[in-house]
Order: C-alpha cells, then sequence, then structure tokens
C-alpha cells in the first residue's frame, strides 16, 4: 500500500510521506506480536482508530492479527493506569490516536 494514495488528498505536504511510511515500518514489523490501539472517546478519536485498524488490518492479511482496542476518557489523562494495562496485556505495539500520552514521559519510559 502506498500511504501517498490514502493521504495525497488530505495534504500536498512533503513530511506526511516519511511519517506514514515510519508508521507502516513499524505496523509490519511489530503487528505480529499483537497490537493495542488506545484512543479518546470523542468522535475524532474513533474515526482515527477506526482508520488505524483499517490499515492494520490492510497490511497484516491474511494472516490474523491479535489486536486489542480502548477507548480513554479525558479524566483518564494522567495514564496512571497505562503501566498496569501494557503489562497485563504485553502487547508488541501500542498506537495512542488523540490522546496526549506524549505529555507523560516517565509513563512512556516505564512501558517502553
Amino acid at each position: 500500500m502506498q500511504m501517498s494514495k490514502i493521504f495525497g488528498r488530505l495534504t500536498g505536504s512533503d513530511w506526511w510521506q516519511a511519517l506514514a511510511n515510519e508508521f507502516l515500518l513499524v505496523v509490519r514489523r511489530r503487528a505480529s506480536d499483537g497490537v493495542c490501539v488506545l484512543y479518546n472517546a470523542d468522535a475524532d478519536g474513533f474515526a482515527a482508530s477506526y482508520f488505524v485498524l483499517a490499515v492494520i488490518d490492510s497490511l497484516t492479511r491474511p494472516q490474523p492479527v491479535n489486536i486489542q482496542t480502548r477507548a480513554v476518557w479525558n479524566y483518564e489523562y494522567d495514564f496512571g493506569w497505562l503501566v498496569d494495562f501494557a503489562g497485563l496485556n504485553k502487547p508488541g505495539l501500542i498506537i495512542c490516536v488523540d490522546i496526549p500520552v506524549i505529555q507523560e514521559p516517565d509513563v512512556l519510559r516505564e512501558i517502553s
């Protein structure tokens, strides 16, 4: 799949291609170990997570991949629960969509 075909209608910027290629590379490399998609529990978080799931599905066909999803509510934005969640589920890849987990570097280090 060429991400330029998907993103081409959204932007003319060149940086999207490099970002999309890196995303695809990581998904291809880690998806077989299981994927967890965490998304903001609102309309754009849900829509974006649906797109991510469709991309993962297209990259991993015909082999089914263990994909787990979880809506994240605004009151959970301290992300203290994420370390336990990752330890319990042990996904090979966690994809966060439309949530500010980047603001919690200690949590990110611990689940890495």
